[in-house]
């Protein structure tokens, strides 16, 4: 365990993910989570953040392993592919868009509207459905999926509100980790410097600015999740 630790810390300083802002931005909570000061920002001890990320790794491979569901939320524009391709290769949802207050909270709501964009969707594939429709309601019908397609196309499957939460940013996806907390939904969340990390159940001290540490993170949970599914055969 000990060896897995210090490669862990290695690749996460060649991510940046030490890299955390100014002392004058640290949340108090984080203090414990602060090696140093280089320069004029503050410096994240990365070996807290390998073993958080050990134990985060091991609860969504738990999780995967019982069937659950894990939404992956990335909203920060420069995280949104990364974060829709890593929830994909898992076969998980995801959301990189704007969060729609009530997606936990008020699931009945959205799942309507999710059973509507999988009915569109499917109406547009059927050629002789679409014939039915002038060509100009078929221009508004197909702007109309594609409009949904951005907005909750990373939802498409949900029939019923996720297990747990992965954040990219608590900082930037705070009102995600409200839901969770008022539905009691395990959230495992990249928590920087100038963060509350009480306010997730798992929080990954890191970089939440820096594209190459939120790869290396969720690549490591992804990992976690696709060792779960594997696991879903043998039970």
């Amino acid at each position: 365990m000990t060896k897995d630790i210090d490669n862990i810390v290695q690749e996460l300083v060649k991510a940046g993910a030490h890299i955390g802002h100014r002392p004058s931005f640290r949340h108090p909570r984080m203090k414990p989570f602060i090696f140093g000061v280089r320069g004029a920002v503050e410096l994240i001890d990365v070996r807290k953040t390998a073993e958080a990320l050990q134990k985060a790794k091991e609860f969504v491979e738990e999780l995967a392993a019982n069937h659950k569901i894990i939404l992956f939320v990335g909203t920060k524009p420069q995280m949104q592919e990364l974060t829709k391709n890593i929830a994909r290769a898992c076969d998980m949802p995801y959301v990189i868009r704007r969060w729609l207050g009530g997606t936990i909270t008020n699931f009945a709501v959205v799942a309507k509207r999710l059973e509507a964009f999988r009915g569109l969707e499917k109406s547009i594939a059927n050629q002789q459905e679409m014939e039915k429709y002038t060509k100009a309601e078929q221009l508004r019908l197909r702007r109309k999926y594609e409009h949904l397609e951005e907005e909750i196309g990373g939802l498409k499957e949900l029939r019923k509100p996720p297990d747990a939460l992965i954040l990219a940013s608590l900082h930037s996806e705070a009102l995600p980790a409200k839901e969770a907390r008022m539905r009691n939904i395990p959230t495992i969340a990249i928590v920087d410097s100038n963060t509350d990390p009480s306010l997730v159940d798992y929080p990954i001290p890191g970089n939440d600015d820096a594209l190459s540490a939120l790869n290396y993170i969720f690549s490591r949970l992804a990992e976690g999740i696709t060792e779960g599914q594997k696991k879903q055969k043998t039970k």
